[in-house]
C-alpha cells in the first residue's frame, strides 16, 4: 500500500502543479482546461485520503482479529488506533486545504477580483499536500510493517496449534 500510495500523491502533486501552470498561461481554453484539472485533482486527492483511511481500518480490523485469536500483546491494536488517528488529523488538513482552494478558484472564476485569494490559498495547498503526503506515507509504512508483523505472529501461532493438534490428538472414545 505505501508504494501505491506514494505514487498516486505523487500523480497528484503533479496534477496540482500542472492546474496551476495552465491557470497561468494566457490562451484561450486555459481556464476551461483549468477548471477542467482542478475538478479532477480534487477528486484524486479525496480517492487518496479515502484509499488510505479504508486501508487504516481494513488493517486495523484484521490486526484486531489476529491480536485476538492468538492472545497477541494488545500493543498491537494501540499502535494501529495511533496511526490511523494521524493519518485521520493530516487528512482532516487536505481536504481542508483543496477545499478552500476550490472555493477560492470557484469565486476567481467568477470575479477576477478573487485571484487575489485564490493564488496563495492554491499555493498553501500544494505545500500542505507535499508535506502531509510525506507525513502520510510514513504512516502508512508504519501500519504496513505492523500488519506484517503481526500477521507472521498470527501464523506461527496458527501452525504451532496445528501440529499440537496432530502430535497429541485429543483421546478418542
Amino acid at each position: 500500500m505505501p508504494r501505491i500510495f506514494a505514487s498516486l500523491a505523487i500523480a497528484a502533486l503533479a496534477l496540482l502543479v500542472l492546474t496551476a501552470t495552465i491557470a497561468l498561461t494566457d490562451d484561450n481554453s486555459a481556464p476551461d482546461r483549468h477548471i477542467l484539472l482542478a475538478v479532477g485533482t480534487l477528486l484524486l486527492s479525496c480517492f487518496i485520503q479515502v484509499l488510505g483511511f479504508t486501508y487504516l481500518t481494513v488493517s486495523g480490523k484484521v490486526i484486531a482479529q489476529a491480536a485476538h485469536l492468538a492472545n497477541l500483546d494488545p500493543a498491537c491494536l494501540m499502535i494501529a488506533k495511533k496511526y490511523k488517528r494521524s493519518f485521520t488529523r493530516l487528512l482532516a488538513l487536505l481536504v481542508v486545504s483543496i477545499v478552500l482552494s476550490a472555493a477560492t478558484g470557484g469565486a476567481a472564476w467568477r470575479s477576477h477580483d478573487a485571484r487575489v485569494a485564490h493564488i496563495p490559498a492554491v499555493m498553501i495547498a500544494v505545500l500542505i499536500h507535499a508535506w502531509a503526503y510525506r507525513a502520510q506515507h510514513k504512516v502508512l509504512s508504519g501500519n504496513a510493517g505492523l500488519v506484517e508483523t503481526t500477521l507472521r505472529v498470527y501464523s506461527e501461532w496458527r501452525d504451532r496449534r496445528v501440529t499440537d493438534k496432530t502430535t497429541n490428538p485429543p483421546d478418542a472414545e
